[in-house]
């Protein structure tokens, strides 16, 4: 009786196919041409063009396109915003809920008058910047589908705030101090007079 073998075998096995898993993890986002170097050098092993995304694939990765992320960002930042939008909406509390410590007090001013419960402008306040890096190609990733990069900072960013209820406003302040994304809001309090306002801000 013929005993073939189960077929070709595999030209990594399990063990240097682990020792690609990790070595991808620590060096990710990559493109397919990066790995298909990757494995000629360290394995000495050439894939067909159309076989490697079949590989890949089996070894668990994904292809999609990575969300920036700043490296500044917290770990606990979905805590934190709760924690603010709670303060916002506190109704008792008779200081700035985003006062920090060492601030001068001069220029806070909390306003009694101003309502949570009703007549509210809902919108988001977004800082945009231009970026000089390509998002939109898709890329290979292990485990973390992120690219770190750093906030891009220039003299004159655009502050939109698109209203879902209300009149959408559009500045152009000349830096990102409060005192001008304070007059940005401003702006936006002399477009929505009759009501209070709640948004959600965002920065790229």
């Amino acid at each position: 009786m013929p005993n073939f073998g189960g077929g070709r075998p595999p030209k990594l096995d399990e063990t240097q196919q682990q020792q690609l898993v990790e070595m991808l993890r620590d060096g990710q986002p990559w493109k397919k041409q990066e790995i298909q170097h990757l494995i000629n050098e360290e394995f000495d092993v050439s894939f067909h063009p159309v076989y490697l995304p079949v590989f890949l694939e089996k070894l668990g990765l994904s292809y999609a396109i990575p969300r920036p992320k700043r490296p500044s960002r917290p770990e606990n930042a979905e805590e934190i915003l709760d924690e603010r939008v709670e303060n916002a909406f506190d109704e008792d509390r008779m200081e700035p809920h985003n006062r920090r410590d060492g601030d001068d007090p001069g220029g806070w001013v909390v306003d009694e008058e101003i309502c949570t419960d009703g007549g509210t402008v809902i919108g988001f306040l977004d800082t945009s910047h231009p970026q000089p890096w390509d998002n939109s190609q898709r890329l290979y990733t292990v485990n973390d589908p992120h690219i770190t990069r750093p906030l891009v900072k220039v003299d004159e960013p655009a502050v939109g705030f698109y209203a879902l209820t209300g009149e959408s406003v559009l500045s152009f302040p000349l830096d990102q101090t409060k005192e001008e994304i304070c007059s940005c809001l401003e702006a936006i309090r002399e477009q929505n007079p009759a009501a209070s306002l709640f948004g959600r801000a965002s920065a790229r």
